[in-house]
């Protein structure tokens, strides 16, 4: 095998959110297949919308009761039941090295601390997996990053990966898998290994990884019974970029509205009034996090005018930060403690703000995520409060799911709506109306966050040009639904974030990547040939060649998607079976 081969392999573990899982659900029922796979390596999770925020959200809970009961599926963790997927997945049980693991979520590269191969997938791809237990994969080139020396005090994972993004950028590992070693990866808890492996999204990654070690197995073998069996990489292995981190010269760092990467020094917001701070979510709400920040709150109380929420990443975290007295502490100091969930991560419930003010939180946040373009948020690790103002007061041919049929041309002709960089799936789709399910509603939202109305102006066959890293972000497969189901023939880009390029080809929208785009215009009339490669701009008379769809995947997108791929795949299995 080579980067860039398109292989097929069977998933050890198949997780799905509430997010996602109901138009998983609709894409499984259109399959020509009644049972899952193996309903033993399926797992399911509420925690985007726990508990349910309105009677849309709680209809599609509803129906993923309903699947897990009717498919036998044990690994089903409802709302008090479980908290955050990627850390139900391996504090569970649901992880062992060497495992190939698929999620409805773009985080799902966690997972890779414990030395498995994690990647986030879309909700059509899930229904796939649960029907035939196997998927498509692009090799990876892989980026190594070795981590050398000894953290100062108070310096964390958090900054580590931070200042690895700040290095890398929001498309430095683009498409590849990331591959942490050195002594101070070696040094790190496991907690510390897995906000690594989970940050890593933010920069592209299909995967990350650290090698399975003894504190690996040690943490594992509390939680999974039989033997384990880790997986290195070759004494050969080729990598297509190194970068070597000396951790003893980090500083407290944050990352400034409005991307992950991009990263400041404490000292350089320091000063900058606070109105919300959250600790939670899968890289900042467990134990370590928790316990860092009861220490600096212990005897304290926080500012009137700053609201501190606080959500534990899973049930057991709760439990255990309840019995060591942790909970009481930052309830003390002021803390309103949540139900584990994604809380307002998501932008989906929760309290998100009114405008025109500054969170602290602790995973993602992009630009339009909650709807509010205005409202800035600071990405930043438990310690770094004390380096903000929270001024303390001492005390003691086939229908997209529910949709329209698709029939996917051969060759797009239509208008160009131009976009720049990092387009990202929030501003695309906002996040707060991820409950929605049925694609014409769906597509009444395309590209809201960033042109209001566009669902009303575009016209059939319309194209989207945008620059690099379109459609980063959220794993959200109502991103590419949206602008599908609003007419769009095509987007053009200069790159694409990985999980939107599955996506839309799954879902029929195709995608062409194209070295510049800087020539085009608003309105500028393009045709594009898919299987020849050509895109020729009407409008300025000019010809742009583009590198096509390797083949399995251009068969995929010509069928209308994944779900009549497969059907058709099954159908012939079927026929095959019936005469052998």
């Amino acid at each position: 095998m080579h980067p860039g081969d398109i292989v097929t392999a069977r998933v050890d573990v198949a997780m799905m959110h509430d997010s996602l899982g109901a138009l998983a659900l609709k894409s499984f029922e259109r399959l020509a297949i009644e049972e899952v796979w193996d309903p033993s390596r399926i797992v399911i999770v509420f925690d985007h919308r726990s508990p349910a925020t309105n009677i849309d959200s709680a209809r599609s809970q509803a129906s993923l009761r309903r699947f897990a009961r009717e498919q036998g599926i044990a690994g089903f963790y409802d709302t008090g039941r479980g908290g955050i997927c990627h850390q139900v997945l391996h504090e569970e049980g649901h992880v062992r090295p060497g495992d190939v693991i698929v999620g409805t979520d773009s985080h799902t590269t966690t997972s890779g601390a414990l030395g498995a191969f994690a990647a986030g997938i879309g909700a059509t791809e899930i229904a796939g997996v649960l029907a035939t237990g196997e998927l498509w994969f692009r090799v990876p080139e892989t980026v190594r990053i070795d981590l050398e020396g000894s953290a100062p005090p108070g310096i964390v994972a958090k900054d580590v990966i931070l200042h690895v993004l700040g290095l890398m950028g929001a498309e430095g590992a683009s498409y590849r898998a990331v591959e942490f070693t050195g002594s101070a990866a070696g040094e790190m808890s496991v907690e510390g290994r897995l906000t690594l492996c989970n940050m890593s999204a933010e920069m592209g990654a299909k995967n990350a990884v650290i090698e399975a070690d003894g504190a690996t197995l040690g943490y594992l073998r509390e939680r999974v019974a039989g033997e384990m069996c880790p997986v290195a990489s070759d004494p050969d292995a080729e990598y297509c970029n190194v970068r070597t981190v000396d951790c003893s010269g980090l500083e407290p760092l944050v990352a400034a509205p409005s991307s992950p990467n991009n990263v400041v020094t404490v000292g350089e917001v320091e000063g900058v009034e606070v109105d919300q701070a959250f600790l939670g979510s899968c890289t900042n709400g467990k134990m370590e996090d928790l316990r860092a920040a009861a220490e600096i709150l212990r005897g304290r109380r926080i500012s009137e005018s700053v609201r501190l929420i606080v959500i534990p990443a899973s049930q057991r975290i709760w439990a255990q930060a309840e019995e060591e007295g942790i909970l009481r502490v930052l309830q003390g100091a002021g803390a309103s403690i949540c139900t584990p969930s994604c809380g307002p991560c998501t932008g989906a419930q929760r309290d998100t703000g009114a405008g025109g003010g500054l969170r602290l939180h602790d995973e993602q946040e992009l630009r339009g995520q909650d709807g509010r373009p205005d409202l800035k948020g600071l990405p930043r690790q438990p310690l770094h409060r004390r380096g903000l103002r929270l001024d303390w007061e001492d005390s003691g041919s086939q229908a997209v799911p529910g949709g329209r049929e698709i029939s996917v041309s051969r060759v797009v002709r239509g208008r160009c709506w131009v976009f720049g960089d990092d387009v990202n799936t929030d501003v695309i789709f906002p996040q707060r109306y991820s409950h929605l399910t049925d694609p014409g509603e769906i597509s009444k939202h395309a590209m809201e966050g960033i042109t209001p109305g566009f669902s009303g102006k575009v016209e059939s066959g319309d194209i989207v040009v945008a620059g690099r890293n379109f459609g980063c972000g959220s794993s959200m497969e109502h991103a590419p639904i949206a602008l599908r189901e609003a007419g769009v023939g095509a987007v053009v880009a200069e790159s694409f974030a990985r999980i939107f390029y599955r996506n839309a080809i799954s879902l029929g929208l195709p995608v062409v990547e194209l070295q510049d785009t800087d020539e085009f215009e608003q309105g500028d009339v393009l045709e594009i040939s898919l299987e020849e490669g050509e895109l020729r701009n009407a409008t300025r008379g000019t010809l742009h060649v583009f590198r096509p769809l390797p083949g399995f995947l251009m068969e995929v997108l010509l069928a209308g998607g994944l779900i009549p791929h497969l059907n058709e795949k099954l159908a012939t299995r079927g026929r095959e079976a019936k005469h052998s």
